[in-house]
């Protein structure tokens, strides 16, 4: 007579123990999939890439906006945070003249000028893969700074 209780996947291990398995795994790769794109928007492909204060705001991040199953939120986030860009929308002009500076992305400015306003998750949803989250958000960081110098000398 065979244990029911020990049939999972042929191996003696229990449903309930398959089951477990199934979400360790799941919740793993909802991480992976969380953190790689953290380190997109930091523009690096390893946190070592990071000197101190930047190594610091990254995992200050990650923390902030990475919630296990036994925290508040759903996936791995919380709700009423999206992302690390700003959601301030920009000048798609003004950005476009910012993006003929950068060999990567001088072929889509173009898209870009025609555009009234962008924010810098538009773009980056625009943008290849190739493109650094980092690239993107020191655009938008200039023109901010910009907006804030010129605000100031008024």
């Amino acid at each position: 007579m065979i244990n029911k209780a020990f049939n999972g996947y042929g191996l003696g291990l229990s449903d309930s123990l398959v089951e477990a398995s199934k979400k360790v795994v799941e919740s793993s790769a909802a991480y992976k999939k969380f953190f790689a794109g953290a380190l997109k928007k930091f523009g690096v492909t390893s946190p070592a890439e990071l000197d101190g204060a930047k190594k610091k705001e990254f995992f200050a991040y990650v923390e902030d906006n990475w919630n296990s199953e036994d925290e508040e939120g759903k996936d791995g986030k919380k709700e009423e945070v999206e992302e690390a860009f700003s959601k301030k929308p920009k000048s798609g002009e003004e950005i476009s003249k910012l993006m003929m500076k950068n060999k990567s992305m001088k072929g889509f400015a173009s898209k870009v000028k025609k555009m009234k306003t962008v924010t810098a998750s538009q773009l980056d949803k625009m943008l290849p893969d190739y493109v650094s989250g980092g690239d993107i958000s020191k655009m938008f960081e200039e023109l901010e700074e910009r907006f804030n110098q010129s605000v100031q000398e008024d």
